[in-house]
């Protein structure tokens, strides 16, 4: 079974720009940008997971805004 984790961070020197981090089984990690806000993060992350068997990886800000069907808290 493959499982991807992707993982959504704020960079530390830009406050409220995320970017995503996503970790496909077997295969090496890669990066992109996400954009500016919490709502920016939660949509990326939603479409990085659509069609995948994913887990999504982020503080509250964002997964408030994640829908629940893909980990998000209602």
């Amino acid at each position: 079974m493959s499982r991807t984790i992707i993982t959504i961070t704020e960079y530390p020197s830009m406050r409220g720009r995320y970017k995503a981090s996503v970790k496909r089984t077997g295969q090496r990690v890669y990066q992109c940008e996400c954009g500016i806000g919490a709502g920016a993060a939660a949509a990326k992350a939603v479409e990085l997971a659509m069609g995948e068997d994913a887990v999504i990886i982020a503080d509250t800000n964002v997964m408030t805004i994640v829908p629940v069907e893909f980990g998000g808290k209602a």
